[in-house]
């Protein structure tokens, strides 16, 4: 009668460790699935705030260039800065009205607006900053980092050991004078790269 136990024995134990080494596969592949899945959610919210951060910098930019859009900008430098300073702070107010993720856009006056010359007003044209003409372009920079509204925090990327991301979007606009038909033309010029 003891063999007979210890067949059954041995016939259970056997089961059992197959169905042990199922259970242990199914879990490995459900933890490569679900981390897929988490890595997934913070890919998408990091492409949906990139996103956010281009249409912020390209409705900053021509909000600041349509302030500059007024045939008084040729007439003095006194008159020019004023329209500057203008241009400046509606660039200002235009990104924080445009919230990336939940949390206003901060953009320095000083160091995230620029003011210049396209002579071409083509798609790609490079500005001139240095320019002796009046500006007729504005470049505009938009940044989510520690000093501007704080990183993009992610949340399940966590695990790899990535708690936060930064990002940043560039945009320009410009504008022609004298096309025939029109008053004026703007032109945003958008880096997405």
């Amino acid at each position: 009668m003891q063999k007979r136990n210890d067949n059954r024995r041995s016939t259970w134990r056997g089961g059992s460790v197959r169905r042990g080494a199922a259970v242990l596969y199914v879990m490995i592949s459900l933890t490569a699935v679900f981390g897929m899945a988490a890595l997934a959610v913070d890919v998408g919210m990091l492409y949906s705030a990139q996103a956010e951060m281009q249409r912020t910098a390209d409705a900053t930019a021509l909000a600041a260039a349509t302030d500059l859009l007024s045939e008084d900008r040729l007439w003095d430098q006194d008159y020019l800065e004023t329209l500057l300073g203008q241009a400046r702070d509606t660039a200002v107010s235009t990104a924080e009205r445009n919230a990336v993720l939940h949390a206003p856009s901060v953009v320095d006056t000083t160091q995230d607006v620029g003011f210049g010359y396209v002579a071409d007003v083509s798609y790609g044209a490079g500005i001139d900053f240095a320019s002796p003409q009046p500006p007729n372009a504005v470049a505009i920079n938009v940044y989510r980092n520690e000093t501007h509204a704080g990183s993009i925090s992610l949340y399940f990327a966590r695990l790899l050991g990535m708690s936060t991301q930064n990002l940043t979007a560039q945009a320009t606009a410009a504008f022609a004078d004298g096309i025939v038909g029109f008053d004026d033309v703007l032109i945003v010029l958008s880096n997405w790269g």
